[in-house]
């Protein structure tokens, strides 16, 4: 959690072929089937989804043919299985185009245009269905709980009084693995760390959630879907960790250089409906929470792009959760004022997401996270006392889905001057002062 809003060998064929998959929804992302609409129905005060996902949308105004070198021979290759996958259209692509034209009752041009396109959409498009709604509180407030600052979860919301904690990190070992792990804690595993905090934590009537990546995850390449570049094995150990600790939301905090790696964007959300999909068949409520980096004018384009990519893969997204701190622009911040001006301009790009949505519906999708203190930039961006009753009252009344703040470790005041320190704010306070200027949040109603 750091946002940063401001700034050959050959593998095995199964590893290419997984590879290859990340770059469906590249573009796909930007496009809905135009003759196929959603179909949402509410269901227990939650809404099931059904969206048909059809891969080649992007591409089907274009004709396709021997010698051309593009993104869309390389989607065409991965689901006809030609190989090496790459974006060259040459023999075995003809090859493999007239076979597949002969067992479709096409004319065997070897060139894919309309009628082959049409084909194409038909064999391979697929369906997600996902339900949205985790049965926490609609509004809720949980402080984020570093797990590399300290195991004892159960006294530090007993001595806080926070119900609801986001525990972060879980991430890899490094690059290549598959495996979560807590960083620099240990494996994520029944009766290891956190086990029986969180017992206590549901014990006294509160939950927690689970954060997946975060800054220093994107840096080392141990972000799952950065590290791990099979879609199917990202979501089997994602079902894993949620059945583990038996999850109602997950969160995703991607930021730097996993935000800008659009292949790994991509598999995560593919996963994401393979897991959506499990869940649903389980009857298990889950929610999609992602954690971003913002400006004070609204998300940038990378983080557009991920949310476009979940649209595209049939990800219901239950909260975008947006950094307001750590701007990085060289300017003296009012940091409620900000929260409040990018929490708004979020709201309004999210509406060109998910257009069917009224506004009071899209302002329940949005969450904000503050850093209380002094943030890394330093004093021009810091984020009082007084800054947390304003964005509380503020986000009461606009009814947002989700405050937080970075961290509950952090929420002390014993080391007044410090600029983004892990375990104080930086500013004069009495010990979990943010944390009880944002409890009051949290709603009693769930979803």
């Amino acid at each position: 959690m750091r946002s940063t809003a401001g700034q050959t060998t050959t593998p095995p064929l199964a590893a290419v072929v997984a590879a290859a998959f990340t770059v469906i929804v590249a573009i796909a992302a930007l496009f809905v089937v135009p003759a196929r609409a959603d179909i949402a129905t509410a269901i227990a005060g939650r809404t099931t989804t059904t969206r048909i996902v059809d891969p080649f949308a992007p591409y089907e105004k274009k004709t396709l043919r021997f010698g051309q070198t593009n993104t869309a021979t390389k989607v065409l290759k991965t689901y006809l299985k030609v190989t090496p996958i790459n974006r060259h259209f040459g023999r075995s692509t003809r090859r493999a185009v007239k076979a597949f034209q002969k067992a479709h009752r096409l004319p065997r041009t070897g060139r894919v245009g309309r009628r082959t396109w049409a084909a194409l959409r038909a064999r391979f498009s697929y369906t997600v269905t996902v339900t949205n709604g985790s049965g926490l509180p609609r509004q809720l407030f949980a402080p984020y709980f570093q797990s590399y600052r300290g195991t004892d979860l159960a006294a530090a919301t007993a001595a806080s009084g926070a119900r609801y904690v986001d525990i972060a990190f879980l991430e890899t070992a490094g690059s290549g693995s598959c495996t979560l792990q807590w960083r620099d804690v240990g494996a994520a595993t029944q009766g290891g760390v956190f086990t029986a905090g969180i017992k206590q934590v549901r014990a006294n009537g509160g939950d927690v959630i689970m954060s997946f990546g975060g800054a220093a995850a994107s840096a080392r390449l141990s972000e799952l879907a950065d590290s791990c570049t099979s879609v199917n094995a990202i979501a089997t150990e994602l079902e894993r960790v949620i059945s583990l600790y038996d999850l109602k939301r997950i969160d995703f905090d991607i930021e730097g250089a996993a935000l800008d790696d659009r292949a790994g964007v991509d598999r995560r959300n593919q996963a994401l409906a393979k897991v959506a999909a499990w869940a649903a068949a389980a009857h298990r409520p889950l929610d999609v929470q992602y954690t971003l980096p913002v400006a004070t004018y609204g998300l940038l384009d990378n983080s557009l792009y991920l949310l476009r990519s979940a649209v595209a893969n049939g990800v219901l997204v239950g909260i975008v959760n947006v950094m307001t701190f750590d701007y990085y622009d060289g300017t003296r911040h009012e940091m409620a004022q900000d929260t409040i001006s990018a929490a708004t301009a979020v709201q309004k790009q999210l509406k060109t997401l998910w257009p069917a949505k009224t506004g009071a519906q899209l302002w329940a999708m949005v969450g904000v996270t503050e850093m209380p203190g002094i943030d890394d930039f330093g004093p021009g961006e810091t984020f009082s006392l007084a800054d947390a009753a304003t964005v509380r009252t503020w986000a009461s009344g606009k009814h947002l889905g989700n405050l937080s703040f970075w961290a509950l470790q952090r929420d002390n005041g014993t080391c007044a001057g410090s600029v983004g320190a892990d375990d104080c704010s930086g500013i004069t306070q009495a010990p979990y002062a943010f944390t009880k200027a944002f409890a009051g949040f949290t709603s009693s109603s769930s979803w």
